[in-house]
């Protein structure tokens, strides 16, 4: 199997004011940080998803099987 990996990164924000009037269409004041949040996806052999937030110190690894019951169970509600 080919190896795929992608990486994104987005910029962590600031909101001053009306972060919830946007919801109504008003006007907010925002502005990025030097800081990023990245994200890794990697395609690999595992029947698993695999997530690791070190920040966090969250490492889990989530059968395929499970998280497809889960996925039928929630859809049944």
């Amino acid at each position: 199997m080919i190896n795929k990996t992608v990486i994104t990164s987005a910029p962590g924000k600031v909101i001053i004011f009306g972060e919830h009037a946007v919801v109504y269409g008003k006007t907010a004041v925002a502005g990025s940080l030097g800081l990023r949040c990245y994200a890794k996806t990697e395609q690999t052999n595992e029947n698993a998803v695999h997530l690791c937030l070190p920040d966090l110190k969250v490492d889990r690894l989530y059968p395929l099987d499970e998280l497809k019951k889960l996925k039928d169970s929630i859809g049944k509600i």
